[in-house]
């Protein structure tokens, strides 16, 4: 992708910090810049989340970069909708699939994205370091690695097609490559678990979860609850609204100190949100545990 000075790269505001952080600075190194499109919460259609991100496009966005699954809101983006509109338009999308790769099917040729990274740590259980790196074939010779190693290929030798891409990509020195050998290991214990009916139990406890925290704060959910046929919003996490005046810092710590529950509390705009999530070796049991001491915690903190 050929940047220039002026030119922008577009994200939504739900972003992980980490990455916008990268955007940035490589596009400040440019003279270009990444713009935030604000993504109202609670969220009630797909069209209304595309129709938020392309109001920030202008003629000078050269990408759209989003997640698949927000990891401070847990919110699945229509990245289908969303790169049907940018192709249209000769907009690249990058997709940041980090929380979607295990936790929900991934079609990448269905999705008509152009580029797109996730890892395997998480929902797929594989060890931290594995992960993947995907490119529409068209994009394969501009797609440079940060690293020039032992598997650069020079542009010369064309021929090579996609083999260039992957050597350039993979191939790249000294390097521990343990975690890359056992994500098959990883992913044949789920397949031999029949890990969707895994997925279902989790989705269950998520949406217990959800019911039960709204009942103690009385706030609407952000994100409507999956049906037969329609949306689905999340999968294995979700987030639920903390009341405003919720010291979001202090609740983290006193879940973990007072009832050893280490949780994500994250913030959008000026509520705290409180994200939850479940995978195969969580039971009712966490359930339980969560909603208890918020039960106790949240009408403490709400007078302090």
């Amino acid at each position: 992708m050929l940047v220039e000075p002026g030119d922008e790269v577009v994200g939504t505001d739900l972003e992980y910090g980490a990455c916008e952080h990268a955007w940035e600075w490589n596009l400040e190194q440019r003279g270009a810049r990444y713009v935030r499109a604000h993504v109202p919460l609670p969220v009630d259609s797909p069209d209304g989340v595309v129709e938020a991100i392309f109001a920030a496009v202008t003629p000078r966005t050269r990408a759209i970069y989003l997640s698949h699954i927000t990891s401070g809101t847990a919110l699945r983006l229509p990245i289908e909708a969303v790169a049907a509109r940018a192709r249209e338009q000769g907009i690249l999308t990058v997709v940041d699939g980090a929380h979607a790769i295990g936790q929900i099917p991934v079609d990448l040729d269905a999705s008509g994205v152009d580029l797109y990274s996730g890892n395997f740590h998480k929902w797929l259980c594989a060890p931290k370091g594995s992960g993947m790196l995907y490119a529409r074939p068209e994009h394969h010779q501009w797609l440079q690695s940060p690293i020039v190693s032992w598997g650069w290929i020079q542009e010369s030798d064309r021929f090579l097609g996609d083999r260039q891409f992957v050597s350039r990509n993979q191939f790249q020195g000294t390097r521990d490559i343990a975690a890359f050998l056992a994500t098959p290991s990883a992913i044949a214990y789920q397949a031999e678990r029949d890990w969707d009916l895994v997925r279902d139990r989790c989705h269950d406890f998520v949406l217990q979860a959800r019911d039960r925290i709204a009942s103690l704060s009385g706030l609407s959910q952000v994100a409507p609850a999956p049906n037969p046929g329609e949306y689905a919003w999340f999968r294995q996490m979700a987030i639920a609204p903390l009341p405003v005046d919720i010291d979001g810092k202090e609740l983290k710590r006193r879940l973990y100190d007072d009832y050893r529950i280490e949780i994500p509390i994250t913030q959008v705009g000026d509520r705290p949100y409180l994200r939850f999530s479940f995978q195969g070796y969580n039971g009712s049991d966490h359930l339980e545990a969560l909603t208890s001491a918020l039960e106790h915690l949240l009408p403490e903190l709400a007078s302090a």
